[in-house]
């Protein structure tokens, strides 16, 4: 048997890093039957997912735990998700350049795989990036943008692969039709909607932290609402111009995050004017397979572009980050995406029709190249575990 430990984003509660750690598993499974799987999780059950045999709790109290384990495994996986920035908080990359040499100095073999990187603005995070780089046996990250940031603290190669979450097989379409039935919406065409809370304040500590230690004072809660509104406007538009219902689409449901209070905003405020609804999805497979049955998706998350990307599903974004811009270049697509700060500074409303018409205009099939993404994705994920080099899209 093959012993591997699993560290990654929090994919008990936001599905994007749900479907990066479910795919995972997958590959490796696929690749081994006889995988024993360890991963840190407060939710999850052995066997929920394939070769899953052991769960660690989460948070400082289960690290003696954790080191004890690691010393124990076949191999380490720091694995995908937005783990090496520092655009949220100062303290998110010390913390994970602390954990990534903890692991180091428990097992050889540590590998980052599929990593998402950047910003690291910040000398201290960039401080430890360098000392993450070094605890690792190979690097490898999920995108250009990634590799424009860590490649600068290492001089190991750090390979490009594609998100693991490109792998993730969709639940049938019967369950995505009855997700969108039970959100209250007739049946025909549906415009998706998926949105975050932004403009709160950025700084030393986790937002998450923030909001536990009453630091937050509702920052951004001026800025946030203006976003409301003039999206508000657009959705309604396009939902009568397109003749669609709407379906609000949170997929980290934590209240800090602010996903689905954003939505259920929208939703209230347009509930008499035309079909809204809200979604509760319950897996990244299902919220996967909700996205095939979209006309059009708007997103200010990066994993559901991805989903719907491989369902055939036009797409525009609401960035945050450049992982967005690298996500387009991964699959090809011209940047169909503005910044949510562009909210800051006016209206970008115009520019998104523009975008929104010129996805619906689009005659691109994206789903071979989301296919090939997840083929490289694979194969790189089950060649951890069996040494055999897998293909790179290094070169593309």
């Amino acid at each position: 048997m093959t012993k591997v430990l699993i560290l990654g984003g929090d994919s008990d509660h936001n599905l994007g890093d749900a479907a990066i750690f479910e795919s995972m598993c997958h590959a490796l499974y696929g690749s081994d039957r006889t995988v024993e799987i360890t991963a840190i999780s407060n939710l999850r059950m052995p066997g929920s997912s394939p070769g899953l045999v052991k769960l660690l709790p989460t948070g400082l109290a289960g690290y003696a735990s954790l080191v004890e384990t690691a010393s124990r495994q076949d191999l380490v996986i720091i694995g995908g998700g937005g783990l090496f920035q520092d655009d949220d908080s100062r303290v998110k990359m010390p913390y994970w350049g602390l954990r990534t040499f903890l692991m180091g100095c428990a097992n050889a073999r540590v590998v980052g795989h599929s990593l998402g990187a950047g910003p690291l603005q910040h000398w201290e995070s960039r401080l430890f990036a360098r000392i993450a780089c070094a605890s690792m046996s190979s690097v490898s990250v999920r995108d250009r943008y990634a590799h424009g940031w860590l490649s600068r603290c290492t001089s190991k190669p750090v390979d490009i692969v594609p998100d693991p979450a490109f792998m993730l097989q969709p639940a049938p379409a019967q369950i995505a039709d009855g997700i969108i039935a039970d959100a209250g919406l007739p049946a025909g065409p549906v415009i998706g909607i998926a949105l975050r809370r932004w403009f709160h304040q950025r700084g030393f500590l986790p937002h998450k932290l923030r909001v536990r230690m009453g630091l937050d004072n509702d920052s951004g809660a001026a800025e946030m609402a203006r976003l409301i509104a003039e999206l508000s406007t657009l959705i309604e538009r396009l939902a009568r111009t397109q003749g669609c219902g709407v379906l609000m689409m949170p997929s980290y449901d934590l209240a800090h995050e602010g996903d689905t209070a954003a939505c259920r905003q929208v939703a209230v405020h347009l509930r008499e004017r035309i079909p809204i609804g809200v979604a509760s999805i319950r897996s990244a497979a299902e919220y996967k397979a909700v996205t095939g049955r979209l006309r059009l998706l708007i997103s200010s998350r990066m994993h559901p572009l991805i989903f719907a990307v491989a369902m055939g599903t036009p797409v525009v974004g609401m960035a945050y980050n450049g992982k967005f811009d690298g996500m387009f270049q991964m699959l090809g697509m011209p940047p169909r995406m503005i910044m949510l700060d562009d909210f800051r500074r006016g209206n970008p409303v115009p520019q998104i029709e523009q975008l929104i018409a010129e996805a619906l205009a689009d005659p691109t099939d994206y789903r071979q190249r989301a296919r090939i993404l997840a083929d490289i994705t694979a194969a790189r994920t089950s060649g951890l575990i069996t040494d055999r080099a897998g293909a790179t899209v290094a070169s593309m």
